[in-house]
């Protein structure tokens, strides 16, 4: 079955027109407004009765009237394939439609003044959502709500109420009466380069500012924000407007901003972030984030609460070039709900990936070698050989593995763990493969890591004057246990920015001598910025 939306807009409201195209056979509809009623058989050519589904009972209700619930799914028995098509009255596009969703399976469908939905942005966690297939007789999984008027069966896991609106809907905040803040604190950061704030103002009132450049050529600044009472704000370019949004002191609230840290560029208001309120185990409510990272609980009764934010793979948009198989957890604090709002932000580092770790072996003798990571804090994208539930492989003393199938053993890695920016190898563009094996060269390393090194990272850097190499603490590498233990461990990982000015970053310090004795691993890997 096929639905077509022919959408006019006149002003600020819209009408629309909704084409049912029926096959024979039982169809899965839904109601897509609240002005139809009357027989069914008012709209379609079917053989009544039709079914609609009892959330308590279970089981169906036969009725004849056309249901008068918004969003209800129902089943009928068309008799011919023919196109019926039906006028839904101007609605406004902010207008929005609350549905109460019960634990269990719920019939439902869109509703007809409702657009460009996805189902994770509205619904809590959910264990399945699925449409019929009126040609195969079967049920497809879906991410998306269908078109308006098509039903479909949804399986919540808590009983709760979704607000349906036209995308983007913003959180709409009661007016508290307040409208001018008077001792913000604005915190400037250098809008290119990025590193520790570059000035801190207190005691500004709002209005307009002028914030100078940072250092020669620098494009523009950017600025945090924050008040008491007030929910916090970016700013950029060097002439700014400070104009905060007042938190409204309604009891019982949990609100704030959701924002994601970056090394380099500005900090951003994580929108469409995923964040769940719990009591423990149980999930008590879920939202999303709005364009300004806000998000908010209402009526919570007063307790202890864990907030979690949810990193979901489509931010990285092509998820076959990242492939999380659900979610991981980039914060989860504490709060508690009190008679007043709590306004609490959520602040995490952005999400990043460590391409191409390779670990190389090098047993005294041919041996079994297990390499095991530790998962905890990161998600493995790829592997090679497969990770599973660790490696198991025969190594020679030259490092090659299972009989020189293998070189290395390599994976990629999604965490959000802060870098460190404080210092970098500064290479020359022009010279990038020399300096190269010259910088790996103080590390200890030699002959095929440094080849190795080269041939998967030079077609990967973008051109630039600079090339820059920030060494990052082990501790944003995922442990490594390894079995026989070996004598000597030597990790880098290193981050990677082209720049076509010379970054106001000093060298590391020089790394000391690395020994190669005894059973040896060496491990390098990257985080690319672009």
């Amino acid at each position: 079955m096929r639905f077509l939306l022919a959408f006019i807009f006149i002003g600020m409201v819209f009408g629309i027109t909704v084409e049912y195209q029926l096959e024979p056979g039982w169809q899965l509809l839904g109601v897509p407004s609240d002005s139809m009623g009357g027989s069914i058989e008012d709209y379609f050519p079917i053989i009544p009765p039709i079914y609609t589904y009892n959330t308590e009972t279970g089981g169906y209700d036969e009725v004849s009237d056309f249901p008068t619930g918004l969003t209800t799914g129902f089943w009928v028995l068309c008799d011919r394939e023919t196109t019926v098509a039906i006028d839904i009255p101007e609605r406004s596009m902010l207008d929005t439609f609350d549905l109460e969703i019960t634990e269990g399976w719920n019939l439902i469908c869109a509703p007809g003044f409702v657009t460009q939905i996805v189902i994770d942005d509205v619904i809590p966690p959910t264990i399945q959502a699925s449409i019929y297939d009126n040609s195969a007789r079967t049920y497809d999984a879906i991410d998306d709500f269908p078109l308006s008027s098509e039903g479909f069966w949804l399986l919540s896991n808590i009983d709760t109420t979704v607000r349906f609106g036209a995308y983007p809907h913003d959180i709409v905040l009661p007016d508290t009466g307040i409208e001018f803040s008077t001792d913000i604190t604005a915190t400037i950061y250098d809008n290119y380069w990025g590193g520790p704030p570059l000035a801190i103002l207190s005691g500004l009132s709002e209005g307009y500012y002028y914030f100078p450049h940072s250092i020669e050529g620098s494009m523009d600044v950017y600025c945090w924000t924050e008040a008491d009472g007030y929910y916090t704000e970016f700013n950029h370019g060097r002439l700014v407007h400070l104009d905060l949004d007042p938190v409204p002191a309604t009891p019982n609230m949990i609100t704030g901003v959701v924002i994601a840290l970056q090394p380099f560029f500005p900090d951003y208001y994580y929108e469409r972030a995923k964040v769940w309120l719990r009591s423990g185990d149980t999930i008590i409510d879920s939202t999303r984030a709005d364009s300004l990272g806000r998000y908010a609980f209402f009526d919570i009764p007063e307790d202890e609460y864990r907030i979690s934010v949810f990193f979901n793979s489509w931010i990285y948009g092509d998820t076959s070039s990242c492939p999380v198989d659900d979610t991981i957890i980039l914060l989860d604090e504490f709060v508690t709900s009190a008679d007043t709002c709590v306004y609490f932000d959520l602040i995490f580092d952005d999400p990043y990936v460590a391409w191409a770790p390779n670990i190389y072996l090098y047993p005294e003798t041919t041996s079994t070698v297990d390499v095991v990571l530790n998962t905890d804090d990161i998600t493995i994208l790829e592997s090679t050989p497969p990770y599973g539930d660790g490696w198991s492989v025969s190594v020679d003393p030259d490092g090659w593995i299972e009989d020189g199938e293998y070189g290395f053993l390599y994976y990629d890695f999604l965490t959000s763990e802060h870098w460190q920016t404080d210092s970098a190898w500064v290479l020359d563009g022009a010279m990038l493969s020399e300096e190269i094996g010259d910088m790996l060269s103080l590390y200890g390393l030699t002959g095929r890591e440094i080849a190795d090194f080269l041939d998967f990272w030079l077609p990967r850097i973008p051109d630039g004057d600079y090339i820059s190499f920030y060494p990052q603490p082990l501790s944003l590498m995922p442990d490594l246990y390894i079995e026989p233990a070996p004598e000597h461990v030597h990790r880098l990982l290193f981050t990677i920015r082209s720049t076509d000015r010379r970054p106001p970053t000093p060298s590391p310090a020089t790394p000391a001598p690395f020994v190669r004795s005894g059973f040896t691993v060496i491990e390098w890997g990257g985080i690319l910025v672009e």
